[in-house]
């Protein structure tokens, strides 16, 4: 069984925050009041890993917000992650683009170079 680590995840313009980066390290804690984006940060996350939110719906509203909690035009989504496996890091990223209309989802994956390819 391979080991899965999330280490980095970075948002930009993904619903109600603008820019964040969390760096994970062996005990993450992410706290705070309601409303400023905690759920946010795991909607991110499964998101960039399944296409849905936390409670499983993919026809989620990830549009970025202002503090009114109104929709920011013109923005585009992303959100990236660096994860390391067993045997190898990768750096997936997702990203969400509106422009003229249309919409265009990518999600990506890279192995870093140097690293081993899994055997699996």
């Amino acid at each position: 069984m391979s080991l899965i680590k999330l280490q980095i995840l970075t948002l930009s313009n993904f619903k109600g925050i603008e820019s964040l980066s969390v760096d994970f390290g062996s005990h993450t804690v992410i706290s705070g009041r309601n409303g400023t984006g905690k759920t946010s940060i795991f909607d991110a996350f499964t998101w960039l890993l399944f296409g849905k939110d936390h409670d499983r719906n993919s026809k989620f509203d990830l549009k970025p917000l202002d503090a009114n909690g109104d929709e920011v035009k013109h923005k585009d989504v992303q959100v990236k992650s660096r994860v390391s496996m067993s045997t190898d890091i990768r750096f997936c990223w997702k990203e969400h683009t509106k422009r003229s209309g249309k919409r265009r989802v990518a999600l990506l994956s890279q192995l870093l170079p140097g690293t081993p390819k899994s055997s699996a």
